[in-house]
C-alpha cells in the first residue's frame, strides 16, 4: 500500500485504495491510516423496474436478463472485492460510482460480510437518465461526517441534458484533520469522444469552482477527488480545465495534485479491461 503526505489538495484518478497519514507519521504503525478506496461498480442495477428512468437492460424482461440471483452475485463479488482491497482492515471510506440507487448499497451492506463492518451510507439521487449515481460507504468509528451534498453539472448551453451529480462531503478522519472528499463520475464518451470533450470540460469546471472556494479559505485544505473520469490523467479536463499538476511539489501555494499520471502505462501494477 503506498503512503501518500497530503500537504496540499490532491486528486486521486483511479479506482486505487490510497492511505492518508501526517508527515511526521510516515512510521507510524497501520492502525494509524486512514484508506479511501474508490470503485466503478459496473452497473449494479437492482431487479426491479424504476418507471422515472431508463433501466430496462438491468429487468428479468430485459437484454440482460437480470433476475434476484445475479443481483445477489454481484452484491457478493462487490464485497470480496471492498474486503480484499483493505488487507488487513477494511478502507474507512469506499466511493462508489454506477450505483442505481440506495437500495443497492443498503443491500450490500446487509447482504454480504460487509455486514460485520458497519459502515453508514451517503447517497443522492441523481438526475442521469439511466438513473446511475455516485455513492459511498464510511466508517462511522474512523470518519466522522460533518455535512455532504450533491453538486450538479450544468452543462453550457443545454438547460435539457443530464449527468451524474458531484458528491461532496465533508468529515474528520480518525487524525482530526478535516477531509473534502469528492465522487465523481462524468459523461462518457458515448457519440464520439471528440463530441463529448465539453461535457467532461462543464464536470471539471463545476468541480473546480468548489475546489477553489474551499481553498480560498483554507489553502492548505485537505481535499481528495476520486472518481470515473472518463479520461485519461493527461486529458484537456483533468490537465487543463481542472488544472491537476505533475511533476515535483510547488511548496509556494495551493494546487491540485495528479496522483495517477506517474502509474500511466505501468500496466504491470495494475489491470485495465475495456470491451475484452
Amino acid at each position: 500500500m503506498k503512503m501518500i503526505n497530503i500537504l496540499k489538495a490532491t486528486l486521486l484518478l483511479a479506482g486505487i485504495t490510497i492511505s492518508i497519514t501526517g508527515k511526521a507519521q510516515q512510521e507510524t504503525k497501520p492502525a494509524n491510516e486512514f484508506k479511501i478506496m474508490f470503485y466503478n461498480l459496473e452497473n449494479m442495477f437492482d431487479p426491479f423496474d424504476d418507471t422515472l428512468k431508463n433501466d430496462n437492460e438491468y429487468l428479468p424482461s430485459g437484454i440482460r436478463g437480470w433476475t434476484w440471483k445475479k443481483f445477489e452475485r454481484k452484491l457478493q463479488n462487490t464485497s470480496k472485492v471492498i474486503i480484499s482491497a483493505g488487507g488487513w482492515r477494511p478502507p474507512e471510506i469506499v466511493a462508489m460510482c454506477e450505483l442505481e440507487n440506495r437500495f443497492c448499497l443498503i443491500q450490500l451492506l446487509k447482504r454480504t460480510p460487509l455486514s460485520r463492518y458497519d459502515y453508514n451510507i451517503i447517497h443522492h439521487e441523481s438526475p442521469d437518465a439511466r438513473g446511475i449515481d455516485v455513492g459511498l460507504i464510511y466508517r462511522p468509528d474512523r470518519f466522522q461526517v460533518l455535512s455532504h451534498r450533491a453538486i450538479p453539472v450544468i452543462f453550457e448551453g443545454d438547460s435539457v441534458a443530464t449527468t451524474r451529480d458531484i458528491l461532496y462531503v465533508k468529515g474528520l478522519t480518525n487524525q482530526h484533520d478535516t477531509l473534502h472528499l469528492f465522487v465523481n463520475h462524468w459523461p462518457s464518451k458515448f457519440g464520439g469522444a471528440a463530441a463529448t470533450i465539453p461535457r467532461r470540460r462543464d464536470a471539471a469546471l463545476c468541480l473546480k469552482r468548489v475546489t477553489d472556494s474551499i481553498a480560498a479559505v483554507n489553502p492548505q485544505a485537505l481535499i481528495v477527488i476520486t472518481g470515473d473520469f472518463n479520461d485519461q490523467p493527461t486529458d484537456e479536463s483533468i490537465a487543463v480545465h481542472l488544472n491537476a499538476r505533475y511533476g515535483p511539489a510547488d511548496t509556494t501555494g495551493y494546487f491540485l495534485y495528479n496522483l495517477m499520471q506517474e502509474m500511466m502505462g505501468k500496466w504491470d501494477i495494475g489491470s485495465n479491461k475495456f470491451r475484452a
